[in-house]
């Protein structure tokens, strides 16, 4: 009984056994052992079949958005080993890692048949470069290492794929095994697809379709949907190839639904496993009409068993008016009045071809790279009508310019502009991933004469263009520096004389007469004024700058081009030249901060960051990254979060003396902002994308610190600004300081540093009352340049009418002169009265003649000048007393000016750096004067001449209209009054201060050197 249940088990066995081989035989196991000869069923856009593997090849730009489109649905793949991994299937369109939705390579295998709980197993490889090094595109950028795509879609219905697995290799170069699993039952095909070099070594699996064809349509090698036919004068044919990439016998009928229009020279075609035949489709131009004349070329199978072999293919061509205006550019030269930058005519076309959209080069553009567009213009055209159109042809790069070799799509900017108008504006704009050639036109323009251009920063072909009537009397100008059109001629920092060779291009259709001019010649001129130039040629001007280095700051002008051809406006090229210090400050982070490797760079002294770091360099130089040349990288302050602040030191500039550094933005942005001492907050400055040359412009005279933010950005390589000078420091109510600092620095440049602030008053509203302050400073104090506008006015006595009892002050311009009063009023804010760069002068002014005030009662009446008093400063405290015997008025609260006496209070002050009036004649002479309304005996009202004269001692004559006065005068300080206590350095615990030579107080006493105790200097060996 044993041996006949062993016997049997055996059967069974060797029975099931038996039956796996027979199916296996009916299976699928290709092995790619033929040679070079693709297998039967196999088809390969981009493979090869060599020494038994299938091979990838390089990438190719084989398909237009006529390829089967990118379906939905779900699938899976799974792989064993290193490359496994589980994705939805999502169609092609996220299968691209540049987000493309079309293929460049594939291999594809025969139809086969799918039964339930089969699946389909293969092996790959990346292979190994010599010297052990694999070339991965997508792992050098960062993407997932992904060496296959596998889509599937149901046999004879190409249009729609779906994604079943992403499948990656490792690096050593060996075969791996991989499987796709969870295949509904049914028929399909399946295609592998790899971005780089690969091979496949056996495939095995599922059931060959033996009688199975499949269609694909090429015309020009592309698969395509649509086929332009262009602007046509006479017939055209196209030669469209139908390929059978399936098995058994492909049976085609081929249609054309406008037959008179677009005909075809076979109805019907038989094409065996693997070739392919040919059908000549025939654009008839007599039978056309003008305009776009459509087509729909039908093939279909003839096999009712396979029902859903169908092309389709649209077809156009335009035919236009005999006197159209028309290129093809068949000449391979400029035609009459067209112009490009960055375009060429070869091969037949116009072509831009830009390294930064395709190639290598393109991956800058990933990581917001990429160069400036270029344009090409057609000549001046009049249209006559809303029937009249522009038609144009686009396709990607090919030929000679073959187009990227990543999935860059090229995008073209279609612009018009009036003839002679220079200003441009969008039409429209297109984008297109292939390189078919798209028929677009511009139609229902107003009546006029235009000018259209064609702007692309990719790789770009035009074809031909149509339409309008071309104007033959009509020249233009094009001004350009270094090959590229110029709006804005920058000179820089320039250090010496600098000249910039510009060429002036006529790009119209007669020739052009030309005057220029400099609009500054002082700082910009030209070598030559008058200009006559041909249809097509050009001329040159050198604009040179004129360098002076007392000229600080930042130079403007304007290079006007004026045709003498009325129809062409005047063109304006702007000018920029900056002029900085001989010592100016500069950073440039290199060599010194070059360290050794496994170090840290870090920033010079003075600077200050929350998370900048210095790295070598701040942007991606794609070249230099491979190992295959490129710039040469510099060290510099980098940051990709904007997070973090980077702070510049504290540098002193004067109002319009510039800093200028580098911005190196990669794929992100730099925020500017900017600082003065005493500034409460930063000012935003600006934002900035693109990397340049950056100029910052001090708005006003001061100390100053730039603030960045931003991401993915360096800065590099400042000029500009100086290191802040020696401060010296003075205070409202400490003689002893005051004296110390005064001797020290006095004829020398300093900067100075007040601890008095003016204030205007701020009502509930938020809104100010101006409030008035008198003023006599041991420096100059240039308020236009350390001010706002707006919020302070300075004012000088002119006269005074001392039978009414009036000051009239008139306003000073720019500057309050080191040592002289005036009259401050504060409109708005606060004011700092800090000052940069200035001589420290020891002693008020005592006025002269010219600057005498006189009295203007006696004047008006008799003209007999007489002086009445001056009007005068301290730089000292000034006691009750000494003023009460000097005849001393001073600013009250109400506004008027009071006699300052010693009655009430005789330990009171006049406060150190103000003004005051002292007059000739004594109090008890004034008493006598009529008092005024609202005012004393002894005061005087303040009064503003309107006509901005300085004196009458001058001989000019103040207009009694002239004199404003209004009751809302604005109120002084308080502390103007003349009611302050003095300050002592002792306090009133008997604690003792100690201060420097600047006045600023000291934790301890020193030890040695010079100090300030008690009001004494004090030196310590």
């Amino acid at each position: 009984m044993k041996i006949k249940l062993l016997l049997f088990i055996m059967l069974l066995f060797a029975g099931v056994n038996l039956n796996a081989q027979s199916v296996a035989q009916e299976q699928m196991d290709e092995r790619f052992n033929d040679g070079t000869t693709m297998p039967y069923g196999w088809f390969g856009e981009g493979w090869k079949v060599d020494k038994g593997v299938a091979k990838a090849e390089a990438i190719k730009e084989k398909e237009n958005n006529g390829f089967p489109g990118m379906g939905g649905g779900t699938g899976t793949g799974t792989g064993t080993g290193t490359g496994t991994g589980t994705m939805p299937g999502g169609g092609m369109g996220g299968m691209n890692m540049f987000g493309g939705d079309h293929i460049r390579t594939y291999l594809l295998t025969p139809p086969v048949a799918v039964q339930n709980g089969e699946n389909l197993v293969f092996s790959a490889r990346k292979p190994q470069k010599e010297g052990g090094f694999s070339f991965d595109l997508k792992a050098i950028m960062g993407f997932a290492d992904t060496i296959f795509v596998v889509d599937r879609s149901v046999y004879g219905r190409d249009d729609q794929w779906v994604r079943v697995g992403e499948y990656t290799t490792a690096l050593n170069g060996d075969f791996q095994e991989f499987t796709i699993s969870g295949t509904p039952e049914g028929k399909y095909r399946f295609r592998f697809v790899s971005y780089v070099e690969a091979e496949i070594d056996s495939v095995a699996g599922f059931h060959i379709e033996n009688e199975a064809p499949d269609m694909l349509v090429t015309v020009d090698s592309l698969h395509t949907a649509f086929v332009d036919y262009s602007v046509c004068a006479a017939d055209s044919t196209k030669e469209f190839i139908v390929i059978n990439t399936g098995t058994g016998t492909l049976d085609v009928n081929v249609t054309s639904d406008a037959p008179d229009l677009f005909s075809v020279d076979k109805s019907s075609l038989s094409i065996a496993a693997g070739d392919s035949a040919t059908v000549n489709v025939t654009f008839h131009y007599e039978a056309g009409s003008i305009g776009k004349n459509d087509g729909i070329i039908h093939f279909k199978s003839e096999s009712d068993t396979h029902p859903l072999l169908a092309k389709t293919i649209r077809t156009a061509a335009i035919i236009t008016d005999p006197d159209v205006w028309f290129v093809d550019f068949n000449d391979d030269q400029l035609p009459l009045g067209c112009y490009g930058e960055g375009f060429v005519v070869k091969d037949s076309v116009a072509t831009h071809y830009n390294p930064d959209g395709g190639g290598m080069a393109a991956m800058a553009a990933i990581f917001g790279g990429g160069g400036a567009s270029d344009w090409f213009m057609t000549p001046p055209l009049t249209i006559r009508d809303g029937n009249d159109a522009v038609v144009f042809q686009l396709r990607n790069g090919d030929g000679s310019y073959k187009g990227p070799i990543i999935d860059a799509q090229a995008n073209v900017t279609i612009e018009k502009s009036i003839y002679g108008s220079n200003k441009w504006e969008k039409v429209d704009a297109y984008q297109f991933k292939d390189t078919l050639a798209h028929v677009k036109w511009i139609s229902y323009l107003p009546e006029g004469d235009y000018r259209f251009r064609f702007v692309s920063g990719d790789s770009l072909c035009i074809d031909s263009i149509a339409g309008g009537r071309i104007l033959m009397n009509a020249p233009d100008l094009l001004v350009r520096e270094n090959g590229r059109s110029v709006q804005l001629v920058n000179y820089g920092m320039a250090r010496s004389n600098q000249t910039k060779t510009l060429q002036l291009i006529n790009t119209g259709t007669a020739a052009l007469q030309l005057y220029a001019m400099s609009s500054d010649p002082t700082f910009f001129t030209l070598n030559e004024q008058m200009f006559n130039i041909a249809a097509g040629e050009t001329a040159t001007v050198d604009v040179t700058f004129n360098h002076n280095p007392e000229a600080l700051g930042a130079h403007q002008a304007a290079l006007i081009l004026i045709p003498q051809n009325a129809q062409i406006a005047t063109q304006m090229i702007y000018l920029s030249a900056y002029i900085t210090y001989e010592d100016a400050w500069s950073e440039d982070f290199e060599p010194q901060y070059v360290v050794e490797e496994g170090d840290t760079p870090v920033l010079p002294a003075w600077w200050s960051t929350t998370g900048w770091q210095i790295t070598k360099g701040g942007g991606m130089d794609l070249m230099a990254m491979m190992g295959m040349g490129g710039a040469e990288k510099t060290w510099a302050p980098h940051t990709d979060s904007e997070a973090y602040e980077l702070i510049t030191p504290r540098l002193q500039a004067q109002k319009g003396d510039v800093l200028r550094f580098y911005a190196d933005v990669s794929s992100g942005w730099l925020n500017l902002f900017y600082k003065r001492d005493n500034d409460a907050d930063w000012t935003y400055q600006n934002t900035y994308i693109t990397a340049d040359s950056i100029y910052f412009i001090a708005p006003l005279s001061g100390v100053y610190q730039l603030k960045f933010t931003g991401s993915s950005v360096s800065v590099d390589d400042f000029l500009g600004f100086l290191w802040p000078m020696e401060e010296a420091a003075i205070y409202d109510n400490n003689d002893e300081m005051n004296a110390i600092v005064i001797e020290h620095y006095q004829g020398r440049n300093v900067n100075v540093v007040y601890d008095r602030v003016l204030s205007a008053n701020q009502n509930e509203d938020g809104t100010f009352t101006p409030r008035a302050y008198t003023l006599c400073l041991p420096y100059d104090f240039n308020f236009s340049k350390l001010v706002e506008p707006g919020k302070i006015k300075f004012y000088q006595l002119s006269f005074v009418d001392d039978y009414y009892k009036q000051f009239v002050f008139t306003e000073v311009t720019d500057v309050a002169e080191a040592g002289r009063a005036y009259l401050a009023v504060v409109e708005e804010g606060d004011v700092h009265l800090d000052a940069f760069n200035v001589t420290m002068l020891a002693e008020p002014i005592t006025d002269v003649e010219s600057t005498a005030v006189n009295d203007y009662g006696d004047w008006f009446f008799n003209n007999n000048f007489t002086k009445v008093g001056q009007w005068v400063g301290n730089f000292s405290c000034i006691s009750a007393t000494e003023a009460d015997g000097q005849n001393m008025f001073c600013l009250l609260e109400d506004g008027t000016w009071m006699e300052f006496t010693s009655e009430d209070n005789p330990d009171a002050k006049l406060n150190a750096f103000r003004g005051f009036y002292m007059s000739d004649t004594p109090s008890s002479a004034r008493a006598k004067a009529p008092a005024q309304a609202n005012n004393g005996a002894n005061s005087y009202r303040t009064l503003f001449n309107n006509t901005g004269v300085g004196s009458v001692s001058d001989g000019n004559v103040p207009d009694a209209a002239n004199i404003l006065y209004s009751p809302d005068i604005p109120k002084p300080s308080s502390d103007t009054s003349g009611i302050e206590p003095v300050i002592q350095t002792i306090e009133a615990d008997g604690t003792h201060r100690y201060f420097d030579m600047l006045g600023r107080p000291l934790n301890h006493k020193p030890e040695q050197g010079i100090y300030i105790d008690n009001g004494k200097k004090v030196i310590v060996k």
